[in-house]
């Protein structure tokens, strides 16, 4: 049963294709950037995409059509109040791999840019599919882990969460064994995840 947010707006969202649920998954984490850019700027920074100074924000795009080179599932830029610190090209996926050579398109088309005006690329998926390592690889469970270690965070961002849960993207099944805890395993349809400690 869906009770987040984004869950329930997905649930009765017409159609139900992995475009589908890429489509909402981009805008729910636009969303979210929008009301509260802290957990976003936090991952960036933890991730070494970029190196965020105190104060650092972000403002989002989606669908950005970019010409002779594709369309940009988010772009963000992050900046502070005296400097642009960086524009961040990310490729969302749910349940889905590389469209034909997307990234090869985006990758070309940022080459062409003059150095000081390059995007960085990123992927944002449950696994890495990039076949190219300088392409940054963020799984959905560093997001969602990021948000619960976030101090307050706006409740889009715990609604976010919630629907990766829901959406098997991620949980504290995929976090790692803390020594001192102990977990029971099940595994429903042959998939190893703990249960809560007990």
């Amino acid at each position: 049963m869906n009770t987040s947010l984004f869950g329930r707006l997905f649930a009765y969202a017409r159609g139900g294709t992995a475009d589908a649920l890429e489509n909402f998954t981009t805008e729910a984490l636009a969303a979210a950037i929008r009301a509260d850019p802290r957990p976003f700027v936090d991952l960036l920074d933890w991730t070494g995409v970029v190196r965020a100074a105190p104060g650092t924000t972000a403002t989002v795009e989606t669908q950005l059509v970019v010409p002779d080179c594709g369309i940009i599932d988010l772009a963000a830029t992050l900046a502070t109040d005296t400097h642009l610190l960086a524009e961040i090209w990310v490729e969302v996926k749910a349940y889905a791999g590389e469209s034909g050579d997307q990234l090869d398109r985006y990758r070309r088309h940022i080459g062409a840019r003059p150095a000081w005006d390059r995007p960085i690329l990123v992927t944002l998926s449950q696994f890495p599919f990039a076949r190219d390592p300088a392409v940054a690889w963020i799984p959905w469970q560093t997001v969602w882990s990021i948000v619960g270690r976030t101090d307050q965070p706006h409740p889009l961002w715990l609604e976010f969460r919630g629907f990766l849960e829901e959406s098997d993207m991620a949980d504290d099944a995929f976090e790692p064994i803390v020594p001192g805890r102990r977990r029971r395993w099940v595994t429903p349809h042959g998939c190893w995840r703990r249960r809560s400690a007990s």
